[in-house]
């Protein structure tokens, strides 16, 4: 479930620079050659680095999708410790 959502942040944040990858490009003509050559390398690593955390943020939800199932019981009990607290703070006094 958390992979689906990490996912989905990914792509959404991919095609948001996507679009504005098109919009600097189909703007890009009254510019200079140098202020275009700088946006077209500036695109390109943001393109890299966004390619780079995409990657880091599967990793990472493989990483604790894995830790959650060798130990179900440990984040069971913490959810329940968790709900117990929250709980007694929550809870009204009269």
């Amino acid at each position: 479930m958390e992979q689906n959502t990490a996912s989905d942040l990914i792509q959404t944040t991919k095609d948001s620079v996507q679009k504005g990858v098109e919009t600097i490009r189909d703007n890009a003509g009254h510019l200079s050659d140098d202020a275009r050559v700088y946006l077209q390398d500036q695109i390109e690593n943001l393109s890299v680095r966004l390619e780079d955390l995409s990657q880091q943020v599967k990793d990472r939800a493989v990483q604790v999708n894995d830790h959650i199932r060798t130990n179900p019981y440990m984040y069971l009990l913490s959810a329940l410790g968790l709900g117990f607290v929250m709980a007694k703070i929550t809870q009204t006094r009269h």
